[in-house]
């Protein structure tokens, strides 16, 4: 989970039975907004692109880190387009309004997730689960319509459907809860 700029602060035991906290790593929220009514800041041109740091909370675009937690949430414009060099590694998406999502590919690299707490989203990127693969977790509908790849799996939580059009994954496929439907795979 995102932890809103907070550092992951894990315990771990050493051999001679002592424990010891270790930041093992930074985890940071980044909110794509596209919010038309404040209008982007400074020299930041109008667009749907990733690369645009006025799409940002933060004015500035999330690294390409296991770390990056992407938030999309209310946004009069509803799409974006990954315009960055294709493979973008990420670590989770959250999805608060429906979304169209286009562009270039996104890889995850160890456990990355999509939360989906809307009605709707669709994501036309291709995707690389490596490592773990991803977990799935929502109660609305989202399409899959561009190629899932990688030696990574996909777990699918919570009540909602998933399609995937092209996956080619080769982990494993879990299903928790709702539906998963294969279209062309």
């Amino acid at each position: 989970m995102c932890c809103n700029g907070f550092p992951f602060v894990y315990a771990t035991r050493l051999r001679a039975g002592v424990r010891r906290i270790a930041l093992l790593r930074m985890r940071f929220c980044h909110y794509f907004h596209l919010d038309r009514r404040r209008g982007p800041p400074g020299p930041f041109p109008q667009s749907i692109g990733w690369s645009n740091p006025g799409n940002w909370s933060s004015f500035a675009v999330p690294p390409q880190s296991e770390q990056s937690d992407v938030i999309f949430g209310p946004s009069p414009l509803p799409v974006v387009f990954q315009d960055i060099a294709s493979g973008y590694l990420i670590h989770s998406f959250t999805f608060n309004v429906d979304f169209n999502m286009q562009g270039g590919s996104f890889r995850w690299i160890n456990a990355g997730f999509i939360q989906q707490n809307s009605a709707y989203v669709a994501i036309s990127n291709d995707l690389a689960l490596n490592g773990s693969g991803f977990v799935y977790n929502g109660p609305g509908a989202t399409d899959f319509t561009g190629i899932l790849s990688g030696a990574g799996g996909f777990d699918k939580n919570g009540p909602g459907i998933v399609t995937f059009t092209d996956a080619r994954y080769t982990g494993d496929t879990r299903i928790s809860g709702g539906q998963l439907k294969l279209t062309n795979a």
